[in-house]
């Protein structure tokens, strides 16, 4: 992927959550993916190395489809954790990512439920497993 100027707009906390984002998303990728051949994991070792090299929320969101597309469905449940990034930069005003307190991620999963219409409760837990993972 070839860098972009989207990092010089994103505060300091912003980009502790981003790079917290991808680390975690890294992590669950690797301890998700089932390997069935050697074409498999040359693809997912490519795509675990991309995940790596992404500077901006855009680009991984795009591989995090592509690794959804390849067949490892658990990724889906990362869009709560892009759609949390999207809230803490319009919603959320902290100049350090350890100043985020658990009232500001309620307001957040709350929010969510509002929008989305979730009306399951095992959906919404699993929401509030993978935001309680990344911090």
């Amino acid at each position: 992927m070839k860098k972009s100027n989207d990092n010089n707009a994103l505060a300091r906390s912003q980009r502790e959550l981003f790079v917290g984002i991808r680390d975690f998303i890294v992590f669950k990728f690797k301890r998700m993916v089932v390997f069935n051949g050697v074409r498999d994991f040359t693809k997912m070792k490519f795509l675990s190395i991309e995940l790596g090299k992404c500077e901006n929320i855009k680009d991984l969101e795009k591989l995090c489809h592509t690794i959804y597309n390849q067949g490892t469905k658990h990724i889906l449940m990362m869009r709560v954790v892009f759609l949390f990034f999207d809230y803490f930069c319009k919603h959320l005003k902290v100049k350090r990512l350890r100043l985020l307190n658990e009232e500001m991620l309620v307001n957040f999963l709350f929010e969510l439920a509002k929008q989305r219409k979730i009306n399951s409760m095992a959906k919404m837990a699993k929401y509030v497993m993978y935001i309680r993972q990344i911090f």
